[in-house]
């Protein structure tokens, strides 16, 4: 079974996006285990600039990924169709030895070094998103990728 990482910053604050963010780990769970790391915000973050923020948390996240290929969300990343993400999932799974890594910025995104050193870059979208929401909806495009490469109805 593939083993999926996820590691973002920030706890969820709303209770519906931890119980949707629950709902598709469920569901996700038949195809892939899913393990969410949440890395707590930087304290006082409000007192640093954007640059200064993202390196501190670059070195939070970093720490995380245990020298593992990793791809990260970012606005400048490929954007996928669902099928056309599917089949990356799949081959991306296979490729790294069914362990696939994900990493999810905070306010302000990633830092550049995460950027530059990242397996892939994705997008989910041009528009801008909350970083929790940005993670329920992951989820769900998982969650489809997978009902699209067992053929469910789900994608439908």
């Amino acid at each position: 079974m593939v083993k999926i990482k996820i590691i973002s910053l920030g706890k969820d604050k709303e209770s519906w996006i931890s119980k949707g963010i629950a709902h598709y780990q469920k569901l996700i769970s038949k195809y892939a285990q899913i393990e969410f790391v949440t890395i707590p915000n930087i304290k006082k973050s409000s007192a640093l600039d954007s640059k200064t923020l993202k390196a501190k948390e670059a070195e939070l996240l970093l720490s995380e990924i245990d020298n593992r290929p990793y791809i990260a969300l970012v606005d400048t990343g490929k954007e996928y169709d669902s099928p056309k993400f599917a089949q990356m999932l799949e081959e991306y799974g296979r490729a790294m030895n069914s362990r696939i890594s994900f990493m999810i910025g905070g306010a302000y995104g990633l830092d550049s070094r995460i950027i530059a050193n990242a397996a892939y870059t994705i997008s989910l979208s041009k528009l801008t998103f909350s970083h929790q929401l940005v993670r329920l909806v992951f989820l769900e495009q998982i969650y489809r990728g997978y009902t699209i490469l067992h053929n469910t109805d789900y994608h439908k």
